[in-house]
């Protein structure tokens, strides 16, 4: 399993904004009765105009899609006043598909179902630190903020240039 130090996401969340500008970090605790039920963070990447949904993780009791999806729905409601284009998540693709857990497997339904679509395009999630075990082979999922139905070769590659030029930030999402 792929893992972001707490105290990188401390310091994230400490300093939402990098120092060059390219990039804001979202956090969001999601409550149910004022019970903490979820945690999700989004960085906004300036230079390709894209929202990554780097985290999005539930309590198990409350990981379905009749609460994933409207929370997911509302967080990009909120974040709707940015100048965005796409919306970029990742899952395992490990062992050639073979090794999708479950909670990819539901949140790549899920995403699936809520307009993202998979980037038929070879991708491999970048290493995150000297992690070697985060070099794999992902599915790249991306939600256009128009009806776009295809994407320029070049936009692509410019969207996974950001994503490894600014890899630090790009995590494994768990649901």
């Amino acid at each position: 399993d792929v893992f972001t130090a707490s105290c990188q996401l401390e310091h994230y969340m400490e300093n939402p904004h990098n120092d060059s500008g390219n990039r804001r970090f979202y956090f969001f605790g999601l409550y149910c009765d004022a019970e903490l039920i979820g945690f999700a963070e989004l960085a906004y990447v300036v230079r390709t105009r894209i929202l990554v949904l780097d985290y999005l993780s539930f309590k198990k009791q409350y990981k379905s899609k009749n609460v994933v999806f409207p929370l997911l729905n509302l967080i990009l409601e909120y974040l709707s006043g940015l100048d965005y284009s796409y919306v970029i998540a990742e899952v395992s693709r490990r062992n050639h598909g073979k090794d999708i857990d479950s909670d990819s497997l539901f949140f790549l339904e899920m995403l699936a179902t809520d307009g993202f679509y998979i980037a038929r395009a070879p991708y491999y999630h970048p290493i995150l630190e000297d992690n070697f075990e985060s070099d794999f082979k992902a599915i790249l999922l991306i939600k256009p903020r128009s009806n776009v139905m295809c994407m320029q070769k070049m936009t692509y590659l410019d969207i996974v240039n950001d994503i490894y030029f600014f890899k630090q930030f790009f995590v494994q999402i768990t649901v």
